[in-house]
């Protein structure tokens, strides 16, 4: 089989995918404030 035929993800799977560890993202606050952190954003938008 090639290789390329082995990697492919339907649309639905990727999402799935997405959401699951966007959701173990939520209950880890310390990822959120530790990648704030090292890239200076920001969580207050500043007004326009």
């Amino acid at each position: 089989m090639p290789r390329s035929a082995s990697i492919r993800v339907t649309v639905d799977q990727l999402t799935a995918t997405i959401k699951t560890l966007l959701k173990r993202i939520q209950y880890r606050p310390d990822l959120i404030t530790g990648l704030l952190g090292q890239t200076d954003l920001s969580l207050d938008p500043e007004p326009p």
